[in-house]
């Protein structure tokens, strides 16, 4: 009488464990399948330069006596659309670069440390690169604080100057630390959420 329930749990538990895994990895192939296919569609705007083995892309627009270079914070899709408006109207005056790190915008990922300093040193490479020479005006925003604050610290030379735009100090990451897996967590539920509906026949009638 015990084993008949138990042995029906143990099916179902593995019918639905299958399913979501079969479900999970046809998402993640339309998922990438999709970027393929997207990633023919986009023209980059500004120059793309290699750097450590990836291509990062640097916009540069004026000319000016002082050089001012745009740090994004942390989930900007397209810094050099984000910080568009501003830019334009700070070329005028100036040179403006807007430099896009590995993974945002029209530069690619890198498999590196995503550590300050070697954020830092890619940024550096990607600014010599495209033959954009300092001091520069740093305006930094978000967590692209931490990358300003290193550049000044160690090229004082470098940095003429650093303006933030809503910076997240140093102090700000301690207690990120504590919640950093709950706020994982939270992302990945969003994702997969997201992937679901997009997927669903309901999702594609209302785009079109």
């Amino acid at each position: 009488m015990y084993n008949m329930p138990m042995k029906k749990f143990k099916l179902w538990s593995w019918i639905v464990c299958g399913f979501l895994l079969l479900f999970l990895g046809a998402t993640f192939v339309f998922h990438q399948f999709s970027l393929r296919n997207e990633s023919k569609l986009l023209t980059p705007i500004g120059k793309q330069v290699t750097v450590n083995g990836h291509r990062m892309n640097v916009s540069v627009k004026g000319e000016g006596p002082k050089t001012i270079v745009f740090l994004s914070g942390a989930g900007i899709a397209s810094p050099i659309l984000d910080f568009k408006n501003l830019s334009d109207s700070l070329s005028k005056k100036y040179k403006v670069v807007v430099v896009e790190r590995a993974g945002y915008g029209f530069s690619e990922d890198s498999d590196r440390s995503r550590d300050v300093m070697e954020v830092l040193s890619e940024t550096r490479q990607a600014l010599a690169q495209a033959h954009v020479s300092g001091p520069y005006v740093i305006i930094s925003h978000s967590m692209a604080s931490l990358e300003s604050l290193a550049w000044q610290e160690k090229y004082p030379n470098e940095v003429k100057a650093l303006i933030g735009l809503d910076w997240a100090l140093p102090a700000s990451y301690e207690d990120l630390r504590i919640i950093r897996p709950c706020l994982l967590w939270l992302i990945g539920a969003v994702r997969l959420a997201y992937y679901a509906i997009s997927l669903s026949p309901f999702y594609k009638k209302i785009q079109l």
